[in-house]
């Protein structure tokens, strides 16, 4: 009666073999591929090394650094998974044809980064009334990423075509919609628990050691949320796309002793309960690191060159040096003005630029050696200039902290061909 069972594997959709249960198949895999995980670490880290590198010399290509860092990701997920194409191929297989799969499965990974990065760069861009329509976008683009979440295990174990592969991992997504969700709950838990504790030391990110350890665990969602979504499509396919696909005739003994070997232990700490405790750990630290972090002011000296107001707008021009750490966790959005108390003066700091009237500057400051380097920051206020000059409690914070205070003789008013 137990072979029959056996013999019964799943139809389609996620209604699996009871023999087969995803997580300790993902164990099993990553049991065997042990000695694989720590290269495939270092492998990921990379791009975060060559930022971290490029910072220490006071420079940085973010979005080069994405790139190749994406384009890691997506040949570790090809890789693991062809691997596992090739030692369950059966002796009749046809050719593996690993440079035409891995091309598939970056066709789709790179449309799925587009859809989700567009929105997101929209958003940052936005100076008029579509911040709908991005939010819109970005729900749609993960809406589409969770329904095609197994597309790179179709792929890569069964070799399928790219359109006929997305119809397979759509299926798979419908018939358990919250598959992909549950084999993302220990990924990103642990990699949030992991990276919150590598900050813990240096909260504010001015620590190159630190800084490098918690950008190399990042790496650990990629591999295991790739075992956990292999063994998901591993357990699921159906005895004739697996024939068809040339692999080992032997399907539920091979999963089942590749399952044995992972061990019970493993297996549960893969299990979203257990990812959902890490999560709450992890939500606990980032938070008390954040907390940290807002609360600490800045190691680069900061000095007022001069504060002119108009109605409406407050602009200051601040000197900022920083030798030590050359203004690695140094954040210039993190300034504002309000009263000693905290009470807001101005609205909100609406452009950062390196020369009065230069391009805004959205991300850190970079620099080589920390020389001293000028600031201009441009406030908006609700207070016209008359208001503003009456004022003798205004301060320049910085995050949570009062910084500098500014005197009402520094509150100079703007010259008439700057208002206009």
């Amino acid at each position: 009666m137990s072979n029959n069972a056996a013999e019964r594997s799943s139809e389609g959709g996620l209604g699996r073999s009871k023999a087969l249960e995803p997580f300790s198949l993902a164990a099993g895999l990553l049991w065997n591929d042990r000695f694989l995980l720590l290269p495939l670490c270092i492998v990921l880290a990379s791009a975060g090394l060559v930022d971290l590198t490029l910072q220490s010399f006071g420079g940085s290509n973010e979005m080069g650094i994405m790139v190749l860092d994406r384009a890691i990701q997506i040949l570790v997920v090809a890789f693991i998974v062809l691997r596992w194409r090739k030692r369950l191929q059966g002796t009749q297989g046809a050719p593996l044809g690993v440079t035409r799969l891995a091309a598939r499965i970056a066709v789709v990974s790179i449309t799925s980064t587009l859809l989700l990065a567009l929105p997101f760069l929209g958003l940052l861009g936005n100076r008029g009334g579509g911040a709908f329509l991005f939010l819109l976008c970005g729900a749609l683009g993960v809406v589409w990423c969770l329904r095609v979440y197994f597309y790179f295990a179709v792929v890569g174990i069964l070799g399928a075509p790219i359109s006929s592969g997305l119809a397979r991992a759509v299926a798979m997504s419908k018939s358990d919609g919250m598959a992909a969700l549950r084999s993302l709950v220990v990924p990103c838990a642990l990699t949030m628990l992991l990276t919150s504790l590598l900050m813990m030391p240096s909260p504010g990110g001015r620590s190159i050691l630190w800084m490098t350890a918690a950008s190399s665990a990042e790496g650990i969602f990629w591999i295991l949320s790739t075992y956990t979504a292999l063994a998901y499509a591993l357990a699921v396919f159906n005895d004739s796309e697996w024939r068809a696909a040339g692999l080992t005739p032997y399907r539920q003994e091979r999963l089942s002793t590749i399952q044995t070997q992972g061990g019970t232990t493993l297996a549960r700490y893969l299990r979203p309960k257990v990812g959902l405790w890490m999560c709450l750990g992890a939500v606990c630290l980032m938070a008390a690191n954040l907390a940290r972090q807002m609360n600490e002011p800045p190691a680069a000296s900061v000095a007022v060159k001069s504060v002119t107001v108009s109605d409406y707008l407050i602009k200051v021009e601040l000197e900022v040096e920083d030798r030590e750490y050359k203004f690695r966790g140094f954040h210039p959005m993190a300034f504002s003005v309000k009263s000693k108390t905290g009470f807001p003066i101005a609205n909100s700091l609406t452009s950062i630029s390196l020369t009065p009237d230069g391009t805004n500057l959205l991300g850190p400051l970079y620099s080589k050696d920390g020389a001293p380097q000028t600031l201009f920051l441009t406030f908006s206020s609700g207070k016209t200039a008359a208001a503003l000059r009456g004022l003798d409690n205004v301060w320049l914070w910085y995050q949570f902290q009062p910084l500098l205070a500014i005197s009402p003789q520094m509150l100079q008013p703007l010259a008439p061909e700057a208002t206009a």
